[in-house]
Protein backbone atom coordinates (compact mmCIF):
# COMPACT_ATOMS: atom_id res chain seq x y z
CA UNK A 1 0.00 0.00 0.00
CA UNK A 2 2.72 2.41 1.27
CA UNK A 3 4.80 1.55 -2.39
CA UNK A 4 1.58 2.07 -4.67
CA UNK A 5 0.67 5.47 -2.78
CA UNK A 6 4.78 6.34 -3.51
CA UNK A 7 4.58 5.64 -6.91
CA UNK A 8 1.40 8.02 -7.36
CA UNK A 9 3.02 10.81 -5.60
CA UNK A 10 6.06 10.55 -7.71
CA UNK A 11 3.70 10.42 -10.58
CA UNK A 12 1.97 13.86 -9.25
CA UNK A 13 4.96 15.71 -9.05
CA UNK A 14 6.45 14.52 -12.07
CA UNK A 15 3.79 15.86 -13.82
CA UNK A 16 3.45 18.89 -11.35
CA UNK A 17 7.26 19.92 -12.85
CA UNK A 18 6.36 19.23 -16.22
CA UNK A 19 3.71 21.60 -16.03
CA UNK A 20 6.01 24.13 -14.56
CA UNK A 21 8.31 23.82 -17.57
CA UNK A 22 9.48 27.50 -18.50
CA UNK A 23 7.27 28.69 -21.92
CA UNK A 24 9.06 27.71 -25.29
CA UNK A 25 9.28 28.01 -28.72
CA UNK A 26 7.23 24.94 -30.31
CA UNK A 27 10.43 25.47 -32.84
CA UNK A 28 14.28 27.23 -33.12
CA UNK A 29 15.77 27.57 -36.78
CA UNK A 30 19.40 28.96 -37.37
CA UNK A 31 20.00 29.65 -40.96
CA UNK A 32 23.77 30.29 -41.29
CA UNK A 33 24.92 31.71 -44.31
CA UNK A 34 28.79 31.27 -45.79
CA UNK A 35 31.02 34.34 -47.09
CA UNK A 36 28.31 37.12 -45.56
CA UNK A 37 29.19 40.34 -44.32
CA UNK A 38 26.65 42.83 -42.74
CA UNK A 39 28.32 45.21 -44.96
CA UNK A 40 27.02 43.17 -47.78
CA UNK A 41 23.30 43.29 -46.22
CA UNK A 42 23.56 47.06 -45.74
CA UNK A 43 24.38 47.24 -49.48
CA UNK A 44 21.95 44.96 -50.50
CA UNK A 45 19.03 45.76 -48.25
CA UNK A 46 16.96 48.59 -50.64
CA UNK A 47 16.80 45.87 -53.05
CA UNK A 48 15.54 42.77 -50.82
CA UNK A 49 11.96 41.84 -50.03
CA UNK A 50 10.12 42.98 -47.18
CA UNK A 51 9.21 39.08 -46.92
CA UNK A 52 12.67 37.68 -45.81
CA UNK A 53 15.69 39.08 -44.50
CA UNK A 54 14.47 42.43 -43.90
CA UNK A 55 11.19 40.81 -41.96
CA UNK A 56 13.44 39.14 -39.48
CA UNK A 57 15.19 42.33 -38.91
CA UNK A 58 11.88 44.20 -38.59
CA UNK A 59 10.42 41.77 -36.30
CA UNK A 60 13.35 41.28 -34.28
CA UNK A 61 16.38 41.63 -32.73
CA UNK A 62 19.29 42.71 -35.10
CA UNK A 63 22.84 42.67 -33.65
CA UNK A 64 24.88 45.85 -35.31
CA UNK A 65 28.28 44.39 -33.67
CA UNK A 66 28.04 41.11 -33.58
CA UNK A 67 31.11 39.44 -33.90
CA UNK A 68 33.47 36.01 -33.52
CA UNK A 69 36.43 36.04 -31.18
CA UNK A 70 37.48 32.72 -33.18
CA UNK A 71 41.35 32.79 -34.38
CA UNK A 72 40.76 29.87 -36.79
CA UNK A 73 39.58 30.54 -40.20
CA UNK A 74 38.04 26.88 -40.06
CA UNK A 75 33.77 27.79 -40.38
CA UNK A 76 33.46 24.81 -38.41
CA UNK A 77 35.42 26.45 -35.50
CA UNK A 78 32.93 29.45 -35.50
CA UNK A 79 29.91 26.85 -35.95
CA UNK A 80 30.77 25.21 -32.97
CA UNK A 81 31.75 28.10 -30.68
CA UNK A 82 28.15 29.37 -31.56
CA UNK A 83 26.53 26.40 -30.42
CA UNK A 84 28.18 25.46 -27.69
CA UNK A 85 28.70 29.58 -25.91
CA UNK A 86 31.76 28.64 -25.55
CA UNK A 87 35.51 29.68 -27.17
CA UNK A 88 37.67 27.22 -28.38
CA UNK A 89 39.79 27.21 -25.37
CA UNK A 90 36.98 25.12 -23.91
CA UNK A 91 35.34 23.29 -27.20
CA UNK A 92 39.20 22.48 -28.45
CA UNK A 93 38.02 22.82 -32.14
CA UNK A 94 41.09 24.77 -32.92
CA UNK A 95 40.75 24.96 -36.62
CA UNK A 96 40.35 22.25 -39.55
CA UNK A 97 43.32 19.78 -38.73
CA UNK A 98 45.15 19.68 -35.66
CA UNK A 99 47.68 17.47 -33.76
CA UNK A 100 46.39 15.65 -30.55
CA UNK A 101 49.35 15.81 -28.17
CA UNK A 102 47.98 12.77 -25.87
CA UNK A 103 48.21 10.50 -29.40
CA UNK A 104 50.65 12.10 -31.38
CA UNK A 105 48.32 12.04 -34.13
CA UNK A 106 47.00 14.08 -36.37
CA UNK A 107 43.17 14.95 -36.24
CA UNK A 108 40.50 16.41 -39.02
CA UNK A 109 37.50 18.27 -37.48
CA UNK A 110 35.50 16.91 -39.97
CA UNK A 111 35.42 13.77 -42.26
CA UNK A 112 31.99 14.50 -44.03
CA UNK A 113 28.14 13.44 -42.80
CA UNK A 114 29.07 9.63 -42.91
CA UNK A 115 31.63 10.41 -40.31
CA UNK A 116 29.40 13.39 -38.43
CA UNK A 117 29.44 11.60 -35.10
CA UNK A 118 33.38 11.67 -35.28
CA UNK A 119 33.17 15.05 -36.18
CA UNK A 120 30.87 15.53 -33.07
CA UNK A 121 33.18 13.96 -30.28
CA UNK A 122 35.66 16.20 -31.61
CA UNK A 123 33.84 18.95 -29.43
CA UNK A 124 34.80 19.02 -25.92
CA UNK A 125 31.46 20.97 -25.27
CA UNK A 126 27.61 20.23 -25.46
CA UNK A 127 26.08 22.16 -27.84
CA UNK A 128 22.41 23.18 -28.01
CA UNK A 129 20.79 20.62 -28.88
CA UNK A 130 22.83 18.34 -26.50
CA UNK A 131 21.09 20.75 -23.91
CA UNK A 132 17.42 20.81 -24.85
CA UNK A 133 18.02 17.22 -25.10
CA UNK A 134 19.02 16.50 -21.66
CA UNK A 135 16.51 19.26 -20.03
CA UNK A 136 13.03 17.60 -22.44
CA UNK A 137 14.59 14.25 -23.15
CA UNK A 138 14.37 12.68 -27.14
CA UNK A 139 10.94 14.29 -27.49
CA UNK A 140 13.40 17.87 -28.16
CA UNK A 141 14.39 16.71 -31.96
CA UNK A 142 17.35 17.72 -33.70
CA UNK A 143 18.51 18.39 -37.28
CA UNK A 144 20.78 19.82 -39.99
CA UNK A 145 20.35 20.55 -43.67
CA UNK A 146 23.72 21.16 -44.93
CA UNK A 147 23.58 19.91 -48.41
CA UNK A 148 26.92 21.01 -49.61
CA UNK A 149 28.00 22.92 -46.33
CA UNK A 150 30.40 20.31 -44.18
CA UNK A 151 30.87 22.66 -41.55
CA UNK A 152 27.54 22.38 -40.55
CA UNK A 153 27.88 19.03 -39.53
CA UNK A 154 29.44 21.01 -36.11
CA UNK A 155 26.16 22.32 -35.55
CA UNK A 156 24.42 18.66 -34.87
CA UNK A 157 25.51 17.73 -31.61
CA UNK A 158 26.59 14.72 -29.71
CA UNK A 159 22.90 13.22 -30.77
CA UNK A 160 21.05 14.16 -34.43
CA UNK A 161 17.55 12.68 -35.45
CA UNK A 162 18.10 14.19 -38.83
CA UNK A 163 21.45 15.16 -41.08
CA UNK A 164 20.49 15.82 -44.60
CA UNK A 165 23.75 16.17 -47.28
CA UNK A 166 24.28 15.50 -51.08
CA UNK A 167 25.97 12.16 -51.88
CA UNK A 168 27.97 12.51 -54.00
CA UNK A 169 28.41 8.73 -55.59
CA UNK A 170 24.43 8.49 -55.65
CA UNK A 171 23.54 11.83 -56.39
CA UNK A 172 20.69 12.93 -53.91
CA UNK A 173 20.14 14.05 -50.96
CA UNK A 174 20.39 11.63 -47.75
CA UNK A 175 19.71 11.60 -44.04
CA UNK A 176 23.30 10.49 -42.83
CA UNK A 177 21.63 10.39 -39.10
CA UNK A 178 19.02 7.33 -40.74
CA UNK A 179 20.94 5.89 -43.70
CA UNK A 180 19.51 2.31 -42.76
CA UNK A 181 15.73 3.64 -42.84
CA UNK A 182 15.42 6.06 -45.65
CA UNK A 183 12.08 7.98 -45.61
CA UNK A 184 9.37 8.10 -47.73
CA UNK A 185 9.54 11.80 -47.74
CA UNK A 186 13.21 11.83 -48.56
CA UNK A 187 12.67 9.21 -51.85
CA UNK A 188 9.77 11.99 -53.13
CA UNK A 189 12.64 14.64 -53.04
CA UNK A 190 14.82 12.86 -54.45
CA UNK A 191 12.81 12.06 -57.58
CA UNK A 192 11.84 15.49 -58.11
CA UNK A 193 15.38 16.27 -58.42
CA UNK A 194 16.82 13.07 -60.90
CA UNK A 195 19.14 14.03 -62.99
CA UNK A 196 20.85 16.69 -61.08
CA UNK A 197 24.78 15.58 -61.24
CA UNK A 198 26.71 19.21 -59.82
CA UNK A 199 25.94 21.74 -57.08
CA UNK A 200 25.95 24.83 -58.14
CA UNK A 201 25.80 27.75 -54.96
CA UNK A 202 22.37 28.36 -56.05
CA UNK A 203 21.68 25.00 -56.91
CA UNK A 204 22.55 23.65 -53.11
CA UNK A 205 20.52 26.74 -51.48
CA UNK A 206 17.62 25.51 -53.44
CA UNK A 207 18.03 22.07 -52.24
CA UNK A 208 18.52 23.24 -48.92
CA UNK A 209 15.14 24.73 -49.15
CA UNK A 210 13.69 21.58 -50.95
CA UNK A 211 15.25 19.35 -48.04
CA UNK A 212 14.33 21.92 -44.69
CA UNK A 213 9.99 22.15 -46.43
CA UNK A 214 9.97 18.61 -46.47
CA UNK A 215 11.49 17.96 -43.08
CA UNK A 216 8.96 20.55 -41.75
CA UNK A 217 5.75 19.09 -43.26
CA UNK A 218 6.31 15.44 -42.90
CA UNK A 219 7.74 15.12 -39.92
CA UNK A 220 7.11 16.12 -36.22
CA UNK A 221 9.02 18.93 -35.60
CA UNK A 222 7.70 21.84 -34.22
CA UNK A 223 4.55 19.69 -33.59
CA UNK A 224 4.67 19.98 -29.85
CA UNK A 225 5.19 22.62 -26.56
CA UNK A 226 9.09 20.69 -26.67
CA UNK A 227 11.30 23.00 -28.79
CA UNK A 228 13.06 21.45 -31.45
CA UNK A 229 16.09 22.70 -33.21
CA UNK A 230 16.53 23.11 -36.98
CA UNK A 231 19.82 24.03 -38.76
CA UNK A 232 19.88 25.09 -42.03
CA UNK A 233 23.11 26.08 -44.46
CA UNK A 234 23.09 28.52 -47.18
CA UNK A 235 26.04 29.60 -49.24
CA UNK A 236 26.59 33.04 -50.78
CA UNK A 237 29.32 31.41 -53.47
CA UNK A 238 32.67 33.32 -54.53
CA UNK A 239 34.84 35.32 -52.95
CA UNK A 240 34.94 38.85 -53.14
CA UNK A 241 36.33 40.86 -55.96
CA UNK A 242 39.34 42.60 -54.84
CA UNK A 243 37.73 46.33 -55.44
CA UNK A 244 34.30 45.36 -54.87
CA UNK A 245 32.52 44.32 -51.94
CA UNK A 246 29.40 42.92 -53.50
CA UNK A 247 29.83 41.54 -57.03
CA UNK A 248 26.73 40.94 -59.22
CA UNK A 249 27.06 37.16 -58.22
CA UNK A 250 27.38 37.50 -54.93
CA UNK A 251 24.16 40.31 -54.76
CA UNK A 252 22.47 37.58 -57.29
CA UNK A 253 22.78 34.73 -54.93
CA UNK A 254 22.33 36.81 -51.37
CA UNK A 255 18.75 37.84 -53.12
CA UNK A 256 18.20 34.23 -54.00
CA UNK A 257 18.95 33.43 -50.39
CA UNK A 258 16.26 36.28 -48.72
CA UNK A 259 13.75 34.58 -51.31
CA UNK A 260 14.02 31.41 -49.60
CA UNK A 261 13.65 33.11 -46.54
CA UNK A 262 10.82 34.55 -47.31
CA UNK A 263 9.29 31.23 -48.12
CA UNK A 264 10.78 29.08 -45.30
CA UNK A 265 8.84 31.72 -42.78
CA UNK A 266 6.02 31.09 -45.11
CA UNK A 267 5.98 27.33 -44.10
CA UNK A 268 7.34 27.77 -40.66
CA UNK A 269 4.14 30.22 -40.22
CA UNK A 270 1.40 27.91 -41.85
CA UNK A 271 2.91 24.92 -40.19
CA UNK A 272 4.00 25.94 -36.38
CA UNK A 273 2.50 29.51 -35.96
CA UNK A 274 4.06 32.83 -36.45
CA UNK A 275 4.68 33.47 -32.45
CA UNK A 276 5.96 29.57 -31.95
CA UNK A 277 9.00 29.66 -33.56
CA UNK A 278 12.62 31.65 -33.14
CA UNK A 279 14.74 32.21 -36.25
CA UNK A 280 18.39 33.06 -35.91
CA UNK A 281 19.70 34.24 -39.00
CA UNK A 282 23.74 34.51 -39.17
CA UNK A 283 27.01 33.96 -40.88
CA UNK A 284 29.71 31.18 -40.93
CA UNK A 285 32.50 33.38 -41.62
CA UNK A 286 33.16 37.28 -42.91
CA UNK A 287 33.87 36.88 -46.81
CA UNK A 288 37.95 37.89 -47.31
CA UNK A 289 38.85 39.55 -51.44
CA UNK A 290 40.62 37.51 -53.86
CA UNK A 291 43.67 39.29 -54.07
CA UNK A 292 46.98 38.23 -56.02
CA UNK A 293 49.71 36.04 -54.56
CA UNK A 294 51.67 39.17 -53.79
CA UNK A 295 50.97 42.36 -52.16
CA UNK A 296 50.69 45.49 -54.60
CA UNK A 297 53.45 48.40 -54.14
CA UNK A 298 52.18 50.84 -51.71
CA UNK A 299 49.11 48.45 -50.67
CA UNK A 300 49.12 46.14 -47.37
CA UNK A 301 47.12 43.22 -49.19
CA UNK A 302 48.42 39.91 -50.48
CA UNK A 303 48.09 36.32 -49.90
CA UNK A 304 50.57 34.50 -47.33
CA UNK A 305 52.05 31.36 -48.42
CA UNK A 306 52.04 29.17 -45.78
CA UNK A 307 52.80 26.11 -47.40
CA UNK A 308 56.11 28.11 -48.85
CA UNK A 309 56.33 29.23 -45.38
CA UNK A 310 56.89 25.76 -43.73
CA UNK A 311 59.42 24.72 -46.12
CA UNK A 312 61.86 27.91 -45.77
CA UNK A 313 61.18 27.04 -41.90
CA UNK A 314 62.53 23.68 -42.22
CA UNK A 315 65.61 24.34 -44.45
CA UNK A 316 66.44 27.50 -41.78
CA UNK A 317 66.02 24.59 -38.75
CA UNK A 318 68.26 22.41 -41.20
CA UNK A 319 71.01 24.83 -41.70
CA UNK A 320 71.19 25.40 -37.82
CA UNK A 321 70.37 21.99 -36.48
CA UNK A 322 70.64 19.27 -39.40
CA UNK A 323 68.70 16.89 -41.78
CA UNK A 324 64.80 16.16 -40.53
CA UNK A 325 61.96 17.58 -40.41
CA UNK A 326 61.13 19.51 -37.69
CA UNK A 327 58.62 21.98 -38.41
CA UNK A 328 55.29 18.98 -39.50
CA UNK A 329 52.73 21.85 -40.76
CA UNK A 330 51.01 24.59 -41.01
CA UNK A 331 47.21 24.14 -39.96
CA UNK A 332 45.31 26.97 -40.17
CA UNK A 333 47.07 29.77 -37.85
CA UNK A 334 48.65 27.03 -35.75
CA UNK A 335 52.32 25.54 -36.62
CA UNK A 336 53.24 22.45 -35.07
CA UNK A 337 57.00 21.45 -34.52
CA UNK A 338 58.19 17.57 -34.30
CA UNK A 339 58.40 17.84 -30.30
CA UNK A 340 59.73 14.20 -30.70
CA UNK A 341 62.63 14.88 -33.44
CA UNK A 342 63.54 18.09 -31.42
CA UNK A 343 63.83 16.10 -27.67
CA UNK A 344 65.37 12.90 -29.60
CA UNK A 345 68.39 15.63 -31.01
CA UNK A 346 68.57 17.04 -27.11
CA UNK A 347 67.36 20.34 -28.11
CA UNK A 348 64.86 22.48 -25.93
CA UNK A 349 61.41 22.77 -27.54
CA UNK A 350 60.94 25.94 -25.88
CA UNK A 351 63.72 27.93 -27.79
CA UNK A 352 62.75 26.02 -31.08
CA UNK A 353 59.46 27.77 -30.12
CA UNK A 354 60.75 30.99 -29.67
CA UNK A 355 63.03 30.85 -32.92
CA UNK A 356 59.91 29.87 -35.15
CA UNK A 357 58.19 32.96 -33.96
CA UNK A 358 61.07 35.27 -34.75
CA UNK A 359 61.03 33.80 -38.15
CA UNK A 360 57.47 33.89 -38.72
CA UNK A 361 57.35 37.49 -37.61
CA UNK A 362 59.99 38.27 -40.46
CA UNK A 363 57.31 36.61 -43.54
CA UNK A 364 55.57 39.46 -45.07
CA UNK A 365 51.95 39.49 -44.18
CA UNK A 366 52.26 38.17 -40.68
CA UNK A 367 51.10 40.40 -37.84
CA UNK A 368 52.27 38.63 -34.43
CA UNK A 369 53.50 34.59 -33.94
CA UNK A 370 53.48 33.60 -30.31
CA UNK A 371 55.12 30.79 -29.14
CA UNK A 372 53.16 28.24 -27.13
CA UNK A 373 54.90 28.70 -24.09
CA UNK A 374 54.24 32.23 -23.83
CA UNK A 375 50.74 31.71 -24.66
CA UNK A 376 50.76 29.20 -21.42
CA UNK A 377 52.57 31.03 -19.18
CA UNK A 378 52.11 34.95 -19.64
CA UNK A 379 48.88 35.55 -20.98
CA UNK A 380 46.23 37.48 -19.44
CA UNK A 381 43.02 35.60 -18.63
CA UNK A 382 40.39 36.16 -20.74
CA UNK A 383 42.56 37.52 -23.52
CA UNK A 384 41.71 37.07 -27.30
CA UNK A 385 44.71 34.54 -27.61
CA UNK A 386 43.69 32.70 -23.67
CA UNK A 387 40.38 32.44 -25.58
CA UNK A 388 41.58 30.26 -28.25
CA UNK A 389 44.25 28.30 -25.86
CA UNK A 390 43.84 24.57 -25.94
CA UNK A 391 47.08 23.18 -24.66
CA UNK A 392 46.79 19.93 -26.14
CA UNK A 393 45.38 21.01 -29.58
CA UNK A 394 46.86 24.61 -30.09
CA UNK A 395 50.31 24.54 -32.24
CA UNK A 396 53.45 25.44 -31.18
CA UNK A 397 53.52 28.88 -32.40
CA UNK A 398 49.67 30.69 -33.31
CA UNK A 399 50.19 32.58 -35.78
CA UNK A 400 47.85 35.98 -36.64
CA UNK A 401 47.90 37.85 -40.20
CA UNK A 402 47.87 41.34 -40.67
CA UNK A 403 44.42 42.85 -41.69
CA UNK A 404 43.98 42.84 -45.31
CA UNK A 405 46.38 39.86 -46.08
CA UNK A 406 44.95 35.82 -45.86
CA UNK A 407 46.46 32.23 -46.86
CA UNK A 408 45.83 30.14 -49.68
CA UNK A 409 42.14 28.05 -49.86
CA UNK A 410 42.84 24.81 -47.81
CA UNK A 411 41.36 21.52 -49.15
CA UNK A 412 38.40 21.71 -46.94
CA UNK A 413 37.61 25.66 -47.89
CA UNK A 414 39.37 27.01 -44.94
CA UNK A 415 41.10 30.36 -45.32
CA UNK A 416 42.82 32.36 -43.11
CA UNK A 417 42.44 36.14 -43.02
CA UNK A 418 44.28 38.89 -41.10
CA UNK A 419 40.89 39.97 -39.24
CA UNK A 420 40.27 36.43 -37.74
CA UNK A 421 40.15 36.90 -33.73
CA UNK A 422 37.65 39.80 -34.53
CA UNK A 423 35.43 39.05 -37.30
CA UNK A 424 32.22 41.44 -37.46
CA UNK A 425 28.92 38.79 -38.39
CA UNK A 426 25.64 39.73 -38.87
CA UNK A 427 23.22 38.21 -36.33
CA UNK A 428 19.71 38.25 -36.56
CA UNK A 429 17.04 36.80 -33.88
CA UNK A 430 13.57 37.06 -34.43
CA UNK A 431 10.30 35.40 -33.50
CA UNK A 432 9.36 34.07 -30.45
CA UNK A 433 9.93 36.23 -27.88
CA UNK A 434 12.44 38.21 -29.35
CA UNK A 435 12.46 41.95 -29.04
CA UNK A 436 12.32 44.81 -31.00
CA UNK A 437 15.18 47.09 -32.32
CA UNK A 438 18.96 47.37 -32.51
CA UNK A 439 21.77 46.39 -30.70
CA UNK A 440 25.12 48.13 -31.16
CA UNK A 441 27.22 47.59 -28.31
CA UNK A 442 29.83 44.56 -29.49
CA UNK A 443 28.20 41.38 -29.01
CA UNK A 444 30.41 37.87 -29.13
CA UNK A 445 27.71 35.33 -31.09
CA UNK A 446 28.94 32.74 -28.72
CA UNK A 447 26.76 34.49 -25.86
CA UNK A 448 23.28 34.05 -27.75
CA UNK A 449 23.05 30.09 -26.48
CA UNK A 450 23.82 30.69 -22.98
CA UNK A 451 21.32 33.87 -22.91
CA UNK A 452 18.62 31.63 -24.99
CA UNK A 453 19.02 28.50 -22.74
CA UNK A 454 18.57 31.33 -19.90
CA UNK A 455 15.02 32.60 -21.41
CA UNK A 456 14.30 28.37 -21.44
CA UNK A 457 15.48 27.77 -17.58
CA UNK A 458 18.48 25.70 -18.85
CA UNK A 459 21.57 27.07 -16.89
CA UNK A 460 24.81 27.15 -19.35
CA UNK A 461 28.10 27.39 -17.31
CA UNK A 462 29.31 30.35 -19.35
CA UNK A 463 25.77 32.47 -18.15
CA UNK A 464 27.97 34.66 -15.85
CA UNK A 465 30.15 35.61 -19.13
CA UNK A 466 27.44 36.68 -21.38
CA UNK A 467 26.56 40.39 -21.52
CA UNK A 468 23.10 41.81 -20.06
CA UNK A 469 21.99 42.32 -23.43
CA UNK A 470 18.19 42.89 -23.72
CA UNK A 471 17.00 39.84 -26.66
CA UNK A 472 13.93 38.35 -25.44
CA UNK A 473 10.81 40.06 -23.84
CA UNK A 474 10.20 39.88 -20.23
CA UNK A 475 7.62 37.84 -19.33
Amino acid sequence: MMCTVLCILLLLSGNLLRGQLPEAPRLILFVVVDELSEDQLLLIQPKLSNKGIIRLSRDGMRFMGAYSSDLSAYPGTRITSLYTGCTPSCHGVVGERWLDRKTGRFVNANEGPANYQTAALNSMARGLGDYLKNFYGPGSLSAVVGVDQPWMLHATGYNCDYLLYWDNIFKHIRDYANSANESLWLDQLNDKRKGLQALSPATANQLAFDATVALLESTDFGRDNIPDLLSVGFNTGSLEDEYELLTPLKESTIMQIDALMAGLLDVLDENIGKNNYLAIFTSARTPAAATGTHGRKGQNTGTVDLGKTLALLNFYYMARYGQGKWALEINDNNLYLDRQLIESKGMDVTTMQEEAAVFLMEVTGVDRALPLNDLLFKLEEGSLWDKNLFPSRTGDVLIRLQPGWHGKLSTNGSRTFGNSGNSPLPLIVSGWHSDKGAWIEPFEHRHLVPLLLKQLGIVHPNILEAPEAVIFKKK
